[in-house]
């Protein structure tokens, strides 16, 4: 108002009661995310096996290291087709911090679950940790940081497929007579390996050292029989090659195709027939009397009555005279 003096005076109207003024620290809180991810090495770069094939395999849990630390609703979860695992959000506010105004909280994921051919990482049963840190400035803000940033935890998983292992077996078969064990020897060449094996009594040929097949790939093995010194016995001269195709089946084993039958794997040998008596050589004169049968039997019986009728004429020649 004007004063009339020159000057204006301001009047202070109060409302009624007494004006005061009461600050209150605001009460905010923060959120995160709790994510992380499972990778799946190879020992073969090249296989097509992907975490995709393995979605919901592998089982994940959250628990609080720190006494009383908030948890997601759920702290239980699995991982998805790209490898992401995910809980939710924790939730802070400042009644986490008490009287404190920074305050670490500590965290920890296990692992569970499997899969053919897979290892899964070496912390799986102890766990993965991460921290969050929570601090409030003087106005009440609160704000986080995380260790590590980014995915919260990273488990590393491994596939391998286990080796193969072919037994090479063959089948000896002996025409003419019936072979006797260890009769026949074999021979297998292939790769980092030469052995040989016998014939059983019943004709089956195992060699005692399977093939290995540790990587996918394709390998041949040489089966041979070795000739024998029996000059009776006519023996089977073929060479059967084995190709061994070998590939990993994506369920933790390697998984070997051959392409031979029953026919490539049997070896026949044949005895030889032995040579009958020597026919006789004929007479160069003609052929000579007939000396047998019916014909021998009839001369034998007339010069038996020959010599009978002559005993007996030397008789009557021989007899007493009477006397005249």
């Amino acid at each position: 108002r004007d004063a009339l003096d020159g000057t204006l005076v301001a009047d202070v109207v109060s409302p009624s009661g007494d004006l005061a003024f009461e600050n209150q620290r605001a009460v905010t809180q923060t959120y995160l995310d709790v994510n992380g991810a499972t990778a799946l090495s190879l020992a073969d770069a090249a296989l097509d096996l992907r975490l995709s094939n393995l979605a919901d395999t592998f089982q994940y849990e959250l628990s609080a290291v720190t006494p009383g630390a908030p948890l997601p609703a759920s702290t239980t979860t699995s991982n998805t087709a790209a490898g992401l695992t995910g809980f939710g959000e924790i939730v802070w506010s400042l009644a986490d911090l008490g009287s404190e105004t920074e305050k670490t909280f500590i965290y920890k994921v296990t692992q569970a679950g499997s899969a053919p051919g897979v290892t899964n990482d070496p912390d799986s049963a102890t766990g993965k940790t991460f921290q969050v840190t929570i601090s409030a400035d003087p106005e009440g803000r609160i704000t986080q940081t995380t260790d590590p940033t980014g995915l919260l935890f990273m488990f590393q998983n491994t596939y391998s497929a286990a080796p193969a292992r072919l037994t090479v077996e063959a089948e000896k078969a002996l025409h003419g007579r019936t072979q006797r064990a260890q009769e026949f020897e074999f021979e297998l060449e292939a790769v980092a390996t030469h052995q040989t094996a016998r014939n059983n009594a019943d004709g089956t040929v195992v060699f005692a050292d399977p093939i290995t097949f540790a990587t996918p790939g394709n390998q041949a093995a040489i089966l041979e029989e070795v000739p024998g010194a029996d000059p009776a016995i006519t023996y089977d001269t073929k060479t059967t090659a084995i190709n061994v195709s070998a590939r990993d089946n994506l369920k933790g084993q390697i998984a070997l195709e051959t392409d031979v039958g029953p026919e490539q794997l049997t070896f026949n040998n044949t005895l030889v027939t032995a040579p009958g008596p020597n026919p006789p050589a004929p007479n160069p004169d003609g052929p000579l009397p007939f000396t047998g049968g019916k014909t021998s039997t009839a001369m034998l019986a007339l010069i038996c009555l020959l010599l009978l009728a002559g005993s007996a004429a030397i008789r009557w020649a021989s007899r007493p005279k009477p006397v005249p």
